[in-house]
Formats: C-alpha cells, structure tokens, sequence
C-alpha cells in the first residue's frame, strides 16, 4: 500500500520560492547589480588565479584584472556607440527600402489577398518612420526600466566597483560566509560554496569563450552574405545567445529585418535562415547541452522556465543571468531540506 503524500511536502517548498520571488522582485534595484557583480567575480577569478600561479601578488592580481576588464568594457562601449550611430545615420534609407520591399511582396500575391495582411496593404503606414534627430527616443526607448542613460551609465560603474570589492575581498568573504547557516553547519555551507564557486565559474568561462568565437562567426558570416552593419548584428547576435532559446530567435529576427530592408526579395534571406539554422544547431543542440550537462546540473526545461521566470522578474538583465542564477540555486537547493524538491525537478541527468 503506497504512502499518502503530506501537504507540507509541497506547501513549505512552494512558501520558501514564493518568499524568494517576492524578495527577489522587490529588492530587485539592490540585488541585480549586486548579482551582476557577483557574476563577473566568478568570471573573472580563473585569470586571478592564474596571475597568483605566476608569483603575482593578489592585490596587485585582482588590480591588473580589473584594469582589463575596465578597458574592455569602454571598448565595447565605445563600439556599441559607434554601430549605434551608424543605424541611426541609415535608418531612414532602410525604412524606405523596407516599405519598397513590402510593396513588391504586395504586388507579386495574388490580387486581394493583400487584403488579409495590413502591412502589405498599407507599407507606410506600418514601417515606422525614423530620422537621426530621433536617437534621443531609442535611448529613452532601450533604457527604460534604468530611468535614463547616464544612470545606466552610473549601475555600470556600480558593477564595477562592487566586482573590484568582492574580489579584493574573495578570500575572506568566502571564509565569512561558511559560517551564515551557523557554525553547525559550517562544512556543509562551505561546500555549498565549493560547489557553487566551482560550477558557476566553469560555466561562465566556457560560455563567454563561445560567445567570443559565436560572435566572431557570425560577423564574418554576415560579411560574406553582404548583411548591413555585420560589426553591429554579428556581436549582437552572439550576446543575445545568452538567453536560453529566445535569444538565438530574436537575434534572427532583427537580422533578417535588416536584411530584407537591404536587399528585399534575394538569396540573402534563404542563405542567412540556412546559415542560422547551421550555427545555432551546432552550439543549441550540441556544444550548449554539453556544458549544462558537465559544468550544471541543469535540465533543458529548467533552463527555458528560468529564463522565461527571470525575465519576468528582472526584465532583460534578469534574461541573461538566468542560467547562472539558476544553476547556484540548484546548489543551495540540494543542501536545504526544505528546497531539496526544487533541486530535483532542476536537475539533469543524475536525478533520472
């Protein structure tokens, strides 16, 4: 005769997940840049350690580090302006390119059957219109949520500094930290750390590597298929792959909108959906899994809803830090009685 199974095996998973959901929603202009920061430290530790194997000292370590890492994000920021204002300066001979391409798709269906999709019908009338002067919109537009982009600006430098402190402070805080479900419980927090450490700074290296080279395929991808600012849809593309699933659809989306504005009804867009498929193929379905499967426990499905569950509280930064976010949670999971079911139903293969 089977056991009936206890309310309190689900309702004490499902009050502790949704206390952390509500502080997580609530606390979020504290806790994003502070996640964020967390993230980069993880990131960033391998190449410290590295340096400390060379017999350099740790500060001055952790100082080199940063310097790096502050040079690389005003290069990307720097490029981001410059491939910005180049699809400001072009928009508006894309706009008519993209409503002559729509009125040739128009002309080439059968009469009336136009009548069933408005933006065939009336092309000027659904392509919106765009002009240089209206930059100060888009970026209204893009940081909305952040409230303007010199604060977006100041978060930046926020994660930074948070980054710089965190890793100044590795050792020590880690030490701290073993003792936060009290000194009974000191080996276990210690491994809980371990483990999180261990995992989440494997998974960012290996992804931010094949983001680097995903991002390098694409821009000479899109170069060779005359796709317009391939500098801007290449790097683009390969960061909105971050995004468990989502990210490679959009990305494809956007591409090959600026590609039927350039060159309308071609062979650019079979080749470039071809192209996509090919790429994403590989590093969805092949190299991706992989890595969920040897640096997290995670399965594919847990990864989709955390994506679709952290957009929903943390919008697109929430998007992107999804997986590591989840994954250290399936750690924290798998130590804390009351969450052991969540770590569960997260997990891969070695739950089956």
């Amino acid at each position: 005769m089977t056991q009936p199974i206890k309310v309190q095996s689900f309702w004490m998973p499902l009050l502790a997940l949704s206390g952390l959901t509500l502080f997580a929603y609530f606390a979020s202009p504290v806790l994003v840049p502070l996640v964020a920061a967390l993230f980069f430290a993880f990131l960033l530790s391998p190449l410290i350690d590295l340096l400390q194997r060379l017999k350099v000292p740790y500060a001055l370590a952790v100082t080199i580090v940063m310097l790096i890492f502050l040079a690389a994000f005003v290069l990307v920021l720097w490029w981001g302006a410059v491939q910005v204002a180049a699809l400001v300066q072009k928009a508006p001979q894309y706009q008519e390119a993209l409503v002559k391409a729509l009125a040739d798709l128009s002309a080439r269906l059968p009469a009336g059957a136009s009548d069933y999709f408005p933006f065939l019908k009336d092309p000027h009338g659904w392509v919106p219109t765009f002009a240089p002067q209206d930059v100060g919109k888009i970026l209204q537009f893009t940081t909305r949520g952040i409230g303007s982009a010199t604060s977006f600006l100041g978060s930046a430098f926020l994660v930074y500094f948070l980054t710089f402190f965190m890793l100044l402070d590795r050792e020590s805080m880690q030490r701290r930290l073993t003792y936060f479900f009290g000194r009974e419980h000191r080996a276990t927090t210690a491994d809980i750390v371990k483990k999180i450490n261990r995992a989440i700074s494997g998974f960012l290296v290996v992804k931010t590597a094949i983001t680097i080279v995903l991002g390098f395929v694409l821009t000479i991808g899109f170069m060779l298929l005359q796709i317009p600012l391939p500098l801007l849809w290449g790097p683009l593309a390969a960061i909105l792959n971050w995004i468990p699933y989502l990210g490679s659809l959009i990305a494809f989306i956007l591409t090959a909108g600026a590609t039927f504005a350039a060159h309308g009804f071609s062979w650019h867009l079979p080749v470039l959906a071809a192209f996509f498929l090919i790429v994403q193929t590989l590093e969805g379905n092949i190299i991706g899994p992989k890595i969920l499967e040897t640096k997290i426990d995670l399965n594919p499905m847990a990864v989709l809803v955390s994506a679709i569950f952290w957009a929903w509280i943390w919008g697109f930064a929430g998007a992107l830090l999804a997986i590591p976010i989840t994954a250290a949670f399936k750690v924290v999971c798998d130590h804390v009685e009351a969450l052991q079911p969540f770590g569960i139903l997260l997990g891969g293969k070695k739950h089956e």
